[in-house]
């Protein structure tokens, strides 16, 4: 139920068509500016205070402002469930159970995309892929202008809380094909594409098609959050603090790591890179029965670890065989 009614309320005097796969922040970032409004008023009139963001929640009153479809609006922004420790989010009719994959409160944004197409890809609002696929170059969550983090609360979608429009990364690196076509398997996962995915998952491990959206973002950070071998760290608040540039990097190991998998029989010496408990924990809190099967798998092929064998009453109907023979 909304927390204000919205008698309250008036609709915005100009009326913005929202665009397929653009983001839900994203559309109400547009629909503001292009009323003159920013998102501090928004929040105050609906009665969302400190960092926090409109949600799913607010859908009702947001529609209302809009015009565009409760339903719609609904789906397009995250609305959380369970405990702080073990819930997660729903977005754009997925669930995210490590809530440190979902950017929250730093969005990253592709130049580029925002000069050409003026809208905010759904993709962006999530840790990985931090690459725009379609330019071909990463994610930005710094302003090169003023070298700040880029906030929500901003004039535009394509302009800096600075009031600078939003120039290209500095950073001349460029994605590897290996990068660019793990960005396509997981933007497939997320906007549910109807395309040609043959060539996209050839290069890849044969299990990564059958993932759902959380297993493969977790499992993708599995791969690459290691810089070297054997570290021991918190990845949850290890994740909360790091950046798109710390994400890039991530993405970069990943990438490499499971290319080495699908094409090296040397599980020892990759194994050593492998967040072992990041992928436990998928196998024990998965999104579906695949997740499980696929982590459990993985589990006994990289660190030769039955799960199962620690927690027997769980084996239930469960093969780790089926999918891969």
């Amino acid at each position: 139920m909304p927390t204000h009614s919205t008698n309250e309320l008036t609709p915005l005097p100009f009326e913005v068509q929202y665009i397929e796969e653009e983001s839900g922040l994203g559309y109400l970032l547009r629909c503001l500016s292009s009323n003159h409004i920013s998102l501090s008023w928004l929040k105050t009139k609906i009665g969302i205070k400190g960092y926090n963001l409109p949600n799913a929640k607010n859908a009702i009153e947001l529609s209302y402002l809009t015009g565009l479809d409760y339903e719609k609006l609904r789906k397009l922004l995250f609305q959380s469930f369970g405990s702080k420790s073990k819930g997660g989010i729903l977005i754009y009719g997925q669930q995210i159970l490590v809530k440190e994959l979902y950017r929250f409160k730093n969005p990253q944004i592709c130049p580029n995309c925002l000069h050409q197409k003026y809208f905010i890809d759904q993709g962006w609002e999530f840790a990985l892929p931090p690459i725009c696929v379609e330019h071909r170059i990463y994610l930005t969550d710094i302003c090169q202008n003023c070298n700040r983090t880029i906030r929500w609360d901003r004039p535009s979608i394509d302009i800096c809380q600075c009031g600078r429009i939003f120039s290209t990364t500095k950073n001349n690196d460029n994605p590897s094909d290996e990068e660019i076509k793990l960005s396509k398997a997981i933007l497939i996962k997320l906007k549910d594409r109807n395309e040609d995915d043959e060539d996209i998952f050839k290069d890849l491990p044969i299990w990564i098609k059958d993932l759902s959206l959380d297993a493969a973002l977790r499992l993708i950070t599995a791969f690459g959050f290691f810089e070297n071998p054997d570290q021991i760290f918190s990845y949850k608040p290890g994740l909360r603090r790091m950046k798109t540039q710390e994400w890039e990097r991530c993405f970069q190991r990943a990438a490499f790591r499971l290319k080495e998998f699908k094409n090296s029989s040397n599980r020892e010496g990759l194994s050593k890179f492998i967040y072992q408990s990041f992928i436990q924990q998928i196998a024990i809190n998965p999104v579906n029965s695949v997740d499980k099967e696929i982590a459990l798998y993985l589990l006994k092929d990289l660190f030769n670890y039955d799960l199962l064998s620690h927690f027997a009453s769980s084996k239930g109907h469960l093969s780790q065989q089926r999918l891969f023979d």
